[in-house]
């Protein structure tokens, strides 16, 4: 009978010590980076209806220029938009989507995705162009 004692009262001393040895940590909200896209963009890579085409042409004259709330096409290629203009984010943030606002022209709004890939920022922009909806280009895009 003394030993069902023992036994208890050390299943509850260790009960006691591992239910007051764990403590509950408050876990604080991480705040996601602001995106920040200003700068010059150059093609890193150009699917066409998911065949990678960037070796077929010279991609590499084409700019995408972020400047406060606008941006410039320089060496124009197909492209969602074909004029300059302004751009906003969804969300600064949490940033889904881009609106492009060309001049004289109606805004456009796409998804993209703005990865860190080897310590360097893409920017991958989906988009099709007025007229040719069955051809969807994905243009990824790295910061100069």
């Amino acid at each position: 009978m003394k030993m069902f004692y023992k036994v208890n009262l050390l299943c509850a001393v260790l009960l006691l010590m591992l239910w007051t040895s764990c403590k509950v940590e408050k876990l604080e909200p991480v705040n996601e980076a602001v995106k920040d896209v200003s700068g010059t963009w150059s093609i890193l890579k150009v699917t066409r209806n998911g065949a990678d085409i960037t070796n077929t042409y010279d991609f590499s004259k084409f700019k995408l220029v972020f400047e406060g709330n606008n941006y410039t096409l320089e060496n124009k290629l197909p492209f969602l938009v074909s004029d300059n203009g302004t751009f906003n984010l969804d969300d600064n943030q949490y940033a889904f989507s881009i609106s492009f606002n060309p001049a004289g022209g109606s805004a456009k709004t796409i998804p993209f995705n703005f990865p860190n890939v080897n310590g360097n920022r893409q920017l991958s922009v989906p988009f099709t162009i007025v007229g040719c909806s069955n051809t969807n280009y994905v243009y990824t895009l790295q910061r100069n």
